[in-house]
């Protein structure tokens, strides 16, 4: 894949969002209706109760 092509594709990213905004990279308008084509994901979350939250060795977090 060319530089370009990979630049291309991490236009959007939200790691360089602010970076390609502030170097004229994109516009604000280009960042809204990317956001608005991005599927709506907020069902699959799984909520814990921080109370109930365990490590990754199965031990209660404090």
């Amino acid at each position: 894949m060319s530089l370009a092509k990979a630049n291309e594709k991490l236009k959007f990213d939200t790691r360089m969002t602010e970076f390609n905004l502030n170097h004229g990279l994109v516009t604000p308008e280009e960042i809204k209706q990317n956001l608005q084509s991005v599927a709506d994901c907020s069902a699959l979350v799984l909520m814990e109760d921080k109370n109930t939250a365990q490590s990754g060795n199965g031990e209660a977090i404090q």
